[in-house]
């Protein structure tokens, strides 16, 4: 980070990819990665470093006895993504059981607790610039049989998504924020405005969940991007809804 103020060098901060499109032409910055991977309990706190995937921190938890982080059941993210975004699922939300996080902002090492992080549904107040390094969770110490109980109940939820989401197709996740003042998700709203297996190029709204954009074999992001706008105004002009991108464009 030093090196990048002194050189003046643009950059922003990146995951594994989640919920994010490439422009074709590709980007003029640096991506900063975090690689170095740390996990530690102590008593009912976890602290992780943001490179670590949802799901392995969700079943490292249950191995410890932990409850809590359930809501992340396959959502295929990293922790540092899941908190910029406030990620969830039907489960719960990750500002739930966060209690702060350490950055880089400012090309300075600083620390922020969860109220200072401005969350609300799919939203937090990092900027691409501020590079989050871990997190400090609070979570609950349960018996043998809660654990059993929580582990039952992560598993039956895998299994909706798996028979309701298109999870072995090629996609980068669900594409607009459900517009919460209609009561409805976003998928309802495009499936009412007949937009299933709707198709730009080789970029085509699921027939499975239509809140998925799906590659066909050879989609680019201008297809995705054409695809989004199609739908957007469809449903703007059909239902007078408009639907907020969820999906983030580099």
């Amino acid at each position: 980070f030093q090196f990048l103020k002194k050189k003046s060098l643009p950059f922003r901060t990146f995951g594994k990819g989640s919920n994010i499109l490439f422009r074709d032409e590709g980007i003029r910055e640096i991506l900063i990665v975090n690689n170095i991977k740390h996990i530690v309990k102590k008593k009912n706190q976890l602290e992780v470093s943001s490179d670590f995937f949802l799901p392995r921190v969700q079943r490292f938890c249950h191995e410890n006895f932990l409850v809590g982080f359930e809501f992340a059941t396959g959502i295929p993210g990293t922790i540092g993504g899941a908190i910029t975004m406030n990620a969830g699922t039907k489960l719960g939300e990750i500002k739930e059981v966060i209690e702060k996080i350490h950055l880089i902002e400012n090309y300075q090492l600083n620390e922020k607790c969860a109220e200072e992080l401005n969350f609300s549904y799919r939203h937090s107040n990092i900027e691409k610039q501020q590079f989050i390094f871990s997190a400090i969770f609070n979570l609950k110490e349960v018996s043998l049989e809660e654990i059993e109980h929580q582990k039952e109940k992560v598993k039956n939820y895998y299994q909706y998504r798996t028979n309701t989401q298109p999870l072995k197709d090629y996609s980068f996740g669900s594409t607009f924020k459900n517009p919460l003042d209609t009561g409805k998700s976003a998928a309802y709203w495009i499936e009412q405005a007949s937009l299933k297996n709707y198709r730009i190029g080789d970029a085509c709204v699921s027939s499975k969940h239509a809140n998925f954009i799906i590659n066909l074999g050879k989609a680019t992001t201008s297809n995705a991007l054409s695809l989004i706008e199609k739908i957007q105004e469809k449903v703007a002009k059909k239902y007078n809804i408009n639907l907020e991108r969820e999906v983030q464009i580099f």
